[in-house]
């Protein structure tokens, strides 16, 4: 990585939301919807930041039907600047609860998911 992506890197990552939508997806593919849903913020302003994280090849998406599944490239240089900042962030009490309201979420979606068998 050089000066200048480095530079452009860490500017993106200086805002807070960025910040939560990239500890959401850290671990796993995740839709648009589920980050609006944790992050009590509408569709128009995720869909903006993930733009943002992907016009910069932090983040990739992989279509599925009309779903898009978002998560990060750990394939390309930033990964490991992502890394080291995901790590501080779990010591970090909103990020802790952000992935509180993720699982939580995901449960009730699995728990829907066997009633309807």
């Amino acid at each position: 990585m050089d000066v200048l992506m480095l530079q452009k890197t860490m500017k993106l990552l200086a805002d807070k939301t960025r910040l939560r939508i990239l500890f959401i997806i850290y671990k796993q593919e995740v839709m648009v919807k589920d980050i609006c849903q944790v992050l009590e913020i509408n569709q128009p302003t995720v869909s903006r930041h993930l733009a943002k994280l992907r016009m910069l090849g932090i983040i990739v998406d992989r279509r599925e039907g009309n779903a898009i599944y978002y998560h990060i490239d750990n394939d390309r240089e930033h990964f490991r600047v992502i890394e080291v900042i995901m790590d501080e962030c779990k010591n970090i009490e909103i990020f802790k609860m952000d992935i509180e309201k993720f699982n939580a979420l995901s449960d009730e979606k699995t728990e829907r998911g066997a009633n309807n068998e």
